[in-house]
């Protein structure tokens, strides 16, 4: 007998937000990866667009870079959404966009 698996990657959905304390600016995002992983590809990215990065390819601008390059902000989840599609969850970013 075998054991069928839910692995839907988007059960483990959420909203997210980065906020800029200074010029009280917020981003508001949505992943499926663990929430620690998505600020370090935000950073991460950041960098590749700065050029600072190595063996990377060049990252085009993102929002989220004006409030990540500071360090001095502030991020959480806003929800938990499992959800089954990109679509789904990217529609429930926009409510909160919104």
């Amino acid at each position: 007998m075998s054991v069928v698996k839910n692995n839907n990657k988007f059960q483990k959905a959420y909203i997210y937000y980065l906020y800029d304390r200074k010029q009280n600016r917020i981003y508001v995002g949505s992943s499926y990866t663990r929430f620690k992983k998505r600020l370090y590809d935000h950073k991460y990215d950041l960098k590749a667009y700065l050029g600072l990065a190595t063996n990377t390819q060049p990252r085009g601008y993102r929002t989220s870079f004006d409030i990540v390059i500071q360090e001095d902000y502030e991020s959480g989840i806003l929800e938990k959404y499992p959800c089954n599609s990109k679509k789904e969850l990217f529609f429930r970013e926009s409510e909160w966009i919104l």
